[in-house]
């Protein structure tokens, strides 16, 4: 039976509500500032077959794979021990829908009578869940017994009583057995306030509506996201990025789009590695479809299950994107996954790009990574510590019409939040010398990523030095890709400062606002994910990178450039080599002349040497399809063509990728950021193609530079004839 519109509609409102209800209920009664303060949790209303109907809007990833918990379940333990009205199962095994073993997993059958009507399922983010390394995190493994221990699906509720066993062999594993076990105890009464929320519907609206509206709910969704997709353009677009740890780890995707279908194959991936940065295959689907989620379905009930009937994630066994057993994954949340997320993001906006009704929509990579520093000790009343300081803040990508968000989180987390530092301070032995927005994170474009952030930590009246992992990764190179001539955000290193003066200073009445600010004996920077120990005085310094810009520097509003300077967002050094805008620091003012000049000589560096400089105006025909603010196709001689948009030249035939039809040099990554200094220099280069007639910068990729350039297939006629 078909429900009718109105209906439909009213409960798919009161679905997500209750959705969203029971994350509230956790977060005011969890225990765990990662949970209250930063909201790393999220949650999911399942159908009783175990397909996503509903998901909340914190923290995608985590609630992306709760359709294997419930499946895992459903499959496992019908028989044995059973599954009943008022049971719930916890997790913490990536391979049985954990994103890692800190994100712990509980899910529930909702019963009406003798049916299981539905599930719901909650996860978050556990202070510590045991190992070798405090916080959880396997630094130091080589597979996943080095890591912190896994908890497959097990019955910790029984028919609505907490089966105390269970609970005490999940907590005693932890170093924070309070804190988790708060966790535990806020998620089973968001559980029970969800049964109660789902009962109200049924003896409202009765049993076979509320089943019916499931179903309708998933067969609307798939509808309207098939019809987007064919939208646009059909074509294959290619993405790659690296991961340091060790050794640096391939994350390789190529993306085809054709009428209604999505195909994102990660195949050609590394190997997996040995521990704690891959991603399981569950992960992998989590992370692609929270791009998507955002993406291409910001305006869409974000009804998962639906999406993936029309779209196909490939990968290999045994990668670094589908890691096997006993293969670490203790980060592959915010290490692959992350990377990953970003690349079909990527591959989305240069989608969208392309048409006319969707362009707005294009956005350049956010921020790609996080950085988030692991403490651990004895604090001032000498008990056992541990916390992943969710603390920072990356940029959010530009668009084709304005600057990118400034500290902002993964796209897949659009309701995260930063950790107030004075609750952190409150509760741990640490003390917080900044926090701030830092210049030149964002990556400079006609518009410019969002700035991301840096800031600064050391020990404070502890009872022991801290340890602290520097959990990082994207950090080493530029991974943020801009779009269209926009650079990517930089490197985003972190710094050991031992023997710092910042006690001195303090008790002189002075204090550090700046990494320059410290007097130090002696630093350096700091490798992701390693481990290092704090005393009081040494100072840990992170800077979180920004988001990528979007069309060429050269072309951005020189009052832009100069408000940036004076708002601190770009320095002095920047604003000359990134944007050519030369500023007289004491009047605040741009010089004209010299600013003209140097674009004029930076442009010309960017020619090939037999270039001409002779400026065409096309035919004056009417663009076909436009890419960004980079090139245009336009008839030339009755033949589609591409043709750069600030000089008009003829660049050559539509049926070519432009990237092969402009002039190509590599340019040090640490040309125009102060960060990338501490990159990889010597291993990365920025790969830019331009105009070969007027230097307009049409794209740059950051690459290894035994690379070879990434080019996309697509039949662009046939993308402008459907428009």
């Amino acid at each position: 039976m078909a429900v009718d519109a109105i209906t439909l509609q009213v409960l798919r409102h009161r679905l997500q509500a209750i959705n969203d209800e029971q994350i509230g209920v956790t977060v005011r009664t969890s225990g765990s500032p990662t949970v209250y303060e930063a909201f790393d949790v999220n949650s999911s209303i399942i159908t009783p077959k175990g397909e996503a109907l509903a998901v909340g809007h914190y923290v995608m990833a985590l609630s992306l794979s709760f359709d294997v918990t419930v499946k895992y379940v459903l499959e496992r333990f019908a028989e044995n021990p059973g599954i009943y009205d008022g049971d719930i199962f916890y997790t913490n095994d990536p391979w049985a829908g954990a994103t890692h073993q800190n994100d712990t997993v509980m899910v529930a059958p909702i019963f009406w009578e003798d049916d299981i009507v539905a599930w719901t399922g909650i996860s978050l983010h556990e202070m510590d869940v045991g190992g070798p390394l405090a916080g959880g995190y396997g630094a130091q493994a080589v597979d996943i017994y080095g890591e912190a221990p896994l908890i497959p699906p097990v019955k910790v509720v029984e028919r609505g009583v907490v089966r105390n066993d269970i609970e005490e062999a999940i907590v005693r594993n932890s170093r924070t057995p309070a804190f988790n076990g708060l966790d535990m105890r806020g998620r089973l009464a968001a559980i029970n306030r969800t049964r109660t929320r789902m009962h109200e519907i049924i003896r409202q609206y009765g049993k076979d509506t509320f089943m019916e509206v499931q179903d309708q709910i998933l067969d609307l969704a798939q509808e309207a996201f098939a019809r987007r997709l064919r939208e646009l353009p059909d074509g294959t677009w290619r993405q790659e990025g690296y991961l340091d740890y060790k050794r640096l780890y391939r994350v390789r995707l190529v993306a085809t789009k054709k009428d209604d279908r999505l195909t994102l194959d990660f195949r050609e991936s590394s190997n997996q590695a040995p521990a704690m940065v891959n991603a399981t295959r569950s992960l992998l689907e989590g992370c692609a479809i929270a791009a998507i989620l955002t993406e291409v379905c910001y305006d869409l009930p974000w009804a998962p299950a639906a999406f993936f009937r029309n779209i196909e994630v490939l990968s290999k066994p045994a990668t670094i994107v589908h890691a096997l057993h006993p293969a670490g994954v203790g980060q592959g949340a915010t290490a692959v996954g992350a990377l990953a997320q970003s690349l079909v993001s990527t591959a989305i906006s240069k989608m969208f790009a392309a048409t006319e009704t969707y362009k707005e929509e294009a956005q350049a990579n956010w921020v790609p990574s996080t950085k988030r520093p692991v403490v651990s000790g004895l604090n001032r009343r000498g008990e056992t510590y541990a916390i992943t300081l969710i603390d920072e803040a990356g940029g959010g990508g530009a668009l084709s019409f304005r600057d990118g968000p400034d500290s902002v989180h993964l796209p897949g987390g659009p309701m995260m939040a930063l950790g107030n530092i004075e609750v952190y301070e409150r509760l741990y032995p640490v003390l917080y010398l900044y926090r701030k927005h830092t210049s030149d994170t964002g990556g400079p474009g006609k518009f410019r990523g969002g700035l991301g952030t840096e800031q600064a930590l050391t020990p404070h009246r502890g009872k022991s030095r801290m340890q602290l992992l520097n959990l990082a990764g994207c950090s080493a190179y530029p991974e943020a890709r801009g779009l269209y001539g926009g650079l990517p955000a930089p490197a985003q290193p972190s710094f050991l400062l031992r023997g710092s003066d910042v006690y001195e200073q303090m008790a002189s009445g002075s204090y550090p606002s700046g990494y320059e600010q410290i007097g130090f004996r002696s630093d350096r920077v700091i490798k992701s994910r390693e481990v290092i120990r704090l005393s009081s005085g040494d100072i840990y310094v992170a800077v979180q990178t920004g988001g990528a810009g979007y069309g060429d520097p050269l072309e951005r509003d020189p009052s832009r450039v100069l408000a940036d300077y004076l708002s601190e967002a770009c320095s002095l050094e920047a604003c000359s080599a990134a944007y050519g805008v030369v500023i007289d620091p004491e009047s605040g003012t741009i010089n004209v002349a010299e600013t003209d000049a140097v674009r004029d000589s930076m442009r010309r560096e960017r020619l090939p040497v037999t270039s001409t400089g002779v400026a065409t105006n096309g035919n004056g025909e009417t663009p076909i399809l436009s890419l960004g603010d980079a090139v245009s196709m336009m008839p030339h001689n009755g033949v589609p063509a591409w043709h750069c948009q600030r000089c008009h030249h003829n660049l050559g035939p539509a049926s070519e990728d432009f990237r092969k039809l402009g002039h190509m040099r590599e340019v040090p990554i640490d040309s125009y950021s102060r960060w990338n200094v501490f990159g990889w220099v010597d291993l990365f280069i920025l790969r830019e193609v331009s105009c070969p007639n007027c230097g307009l910068l049409l794209d740059v990729q950051s690459r290894r530079k035994t690379d070879p350039t990434m080019y996309d297939s697509v039949d662009w006629e046939k993308a402008a004839a459907g428009r």
